[in-house]
C-alpha cells in the first residue's frame, strides 16, 4: 500500500479549497445600490385672459406642485380678477392635476384640470321701486348682504342720467347697479404647451374653459373660455 507524501496532500487540499472559494465568490450577489430619484417642485406665476358675463376679464394667479415620474403634476392653483370693481369680482382656486410629455424634452404638450371652489360678484340692475317695496331683493338674491352698490348708474337714451322713466304720478326713480355675490364649485380643463428657456425655467401657454356648478344666482354667467401664459420655475 502506497501513501501520498504529506506535501502533495497539502497541495491537493489547498487546490480544492481554492476552487470552493472561487465558486462561493461567484455565487455572492453584487452589493445593492440605491439611486435617489429626483422629484422636482414647480411654481409658476400665471396670467389669464377670460370671458366673464360677456366682458373680458384679466386673471392673475399662481400654480405649483410636484412633478411625479417626470410627467404628472399634482398641486394647486389660485386666481383672482385683476381688473375688477366692487360689482365685478371673481376669485377661485383648488386642486390642480396635469400630465405632460417628459421633462427631458425641450418642448412639451400636456393637459391639466383645476377642480375647486370660487366666489364671484356680478352686476344686476334695479330701480328705486326696490326701496318702495321694502328692499325686496332682485330675483335670486336671498340676503341683503349679497348686494353691493357699484359705482355706475344705468342710463337709457333720452333719459336724464341716473333716472328711470316717469311713473304714473309723474315722478322719476333712480336706477341702481347692484353687485350680486355667489359661491360655486368650479372645474377648468386646459390644454398646455411649454418650452424651456433655461434648465430650470420654462414658458407655459394654455387654453381651456371654466365651468361652474351649484350656483344660487349667477348660474352660467361665470362660465367662459380662458387663455393663459405662465413662467414656470422648477428645482
Amino acid at each position: 500500500m502506497h501513501t501520498l507524501p504529506l506535501r502533495r496532500v497539502s497541495v491537493i487540499i489547498m487546490f480544492i479549497l481554492g476552487l470552493a472559494a472561487g465558486a462561493a465568490a461567484q455565487q455572492t450577489p453584487a452589493p445593492l445600490t440605491v439611486d435617489r430619484v429626483h422629484v422636482p417642485w414647480v411654481v409658476a406665476p400665471d396670467f389669464k385672459v377670460t370671458e366673464v358675463d360677456g366682458d373680458t376679464g384679466q386673471l392673475a394667479g399662481m400654480y405649483g406642485g410636484r412633478i411625479l415620474e417626470g410627467k404628472v403634476l399634482v398641486g394647486g392653483a389660485m386666481y383672482w380678477l385683476a381688473n375688477g370693481t366692487d360689482a365685478f369680482r371673481l376669485t377661485y382656486g383648488g386642486l390642480l392635476v396635469g400630465w405632460a410629455s417628459p421633462q427631458s424634452e425641450r418642448i412639451r404638450f400636456g393637459v391639466r384640470g383645476l377642480a375647486g371652489v370660487g366666489t364671484a360678484t356680478l352686476p344686476v340692475a334695479g330701480d328705486g321701486a326696490l326701496f318702495e317695496r321694502g328692499l325686496r331683493m332682485p330675483p335670486g338674491v336671498r340676503d341683503i348682504r349679497d348686494l353691493r352698490f357699484g359705482p355706475r348708474q344705468a342710463q337709457a337714451p333720452g333719459m336724464r342720467p341716473g333716472l328711470a322713466p316717469a311713473g304714473p304720478r309723474g315722478f322719476t326713480m333712480p336706477l341702481f347697479r347692484f353687485g350680486v355675490r355667489d359661491d360655486f364649485l368650479v372645474f377648468e380643463p386646459q390644454g398646455t404647451l411649454s418650452f424651456d428657456l433655461t434648465s430650470h425655467a420654462a414658458v407655459a401657454l394654455g387654453a381651456g374653459y371654466r365651468t361652474v356648478a351649484l350656483t344660487d344666482t349667477l348660474r352660467n354667467r361665470v362660465d367662459g373660455p380662458t387663455a393663459s401664459v405662465g413662467l414656470e420655475f422648477d428645482w
